[in-house]
């Protein structure tokens, strides 16, 4: 009995690792985000105004155009929406817009507090990264960094785990979304962006409906 209680004071998950990464993250977000105001100056007010002219032109430039060269890398959900509306209708980009990223929060809280805020760590982070890089309005080839980690972390349970399901499904998406579509076009226009969009969202289907369960080391 002793031993058994000794071994279980020595258990640990990853939740002991995960919760002091997280506050280090904050921490760092929160310095260099201070830092880089004050390094742009003149004062906070300038800053905040200078980013919000810069984040207009952003809008108009990307998320309320439609290129067909640059279609093919983008792959967010917001991408597809503007395909089906067109680009002969693109003053209805803002609009759609709006309602999209209404829509988007709407039902990822509802999912996050109806399931997913009882996953483990690694299914979280999964559901999280993947979300950040597929429900963004605008999401291109260097988002697929942000899937780097939980590739990673996917990997090293796949090693050790003993429920595999949904585990081949998963890889299989990956293999779609770190492929070279860039060739992938039909009458000169790129559509590489939307297949790898279809494989997020499988991927984040798969990652909600399987809680990958949280592995316990002894040390």
């Amino acid at each position: 009995m002793a031993r058994r209680q000794r071994g279980h004071s020595r258990a640990h998950t990853s939740k002991d690792i995960v919760e002091p990464l997280a506050s280090a993250g904050i921490f760092a977000f929160s310095i260099s985000l201070l830092g880089s105001i004050w390094a742009l100056g003149p004062s906070v007010s300038a800053v905040t105004a200078g980013l919000k002219v810069g984040m207009v032109e952003f809008a108009d430039k990307y998320l309320y155009q439609w290129n067909p060269n640059e279609s093919g890398i983008d792959h967010s959900a917001f991408a597809v929406v503007k395909l089906l509306i067109g680009s002969d209708h693109a003053k209805l980009f803002p609009v759609a817009l709006n309602v999209y990223l209404l829509v988007v929060a709407g039902l990822f809280f509802f999912a996050f507090f109806w399931r997913v805020r009882y996953f483990s760590e690694l299914s979280q982070s999964l559901l999280i990264s993947v979300a950040s890089v597929w429900l963004f309005p605008l999401s291109h080839d260097y988002t697929l960094v942000h899937l780097f980690a939980p590739l990673a972390a996917l990997t090293l349970y796949a090693i050790q785990a003993k429920d595999r399901r949904g585990l081949t499904a998963m890889f299989a998406c990956f293999g779609v979304i770190f492929a070279t579509l860039t060739f992938v076009q039909f009458d000169s226009v790129r559509y590489g962006g939307q297949v790898r969009c279809a494989a997020l969202a499988i991927l984040f289907i798969l990652a909600l409906r399987y809680n990958l369960p949280e592995q316990t080391h002894q040390t």
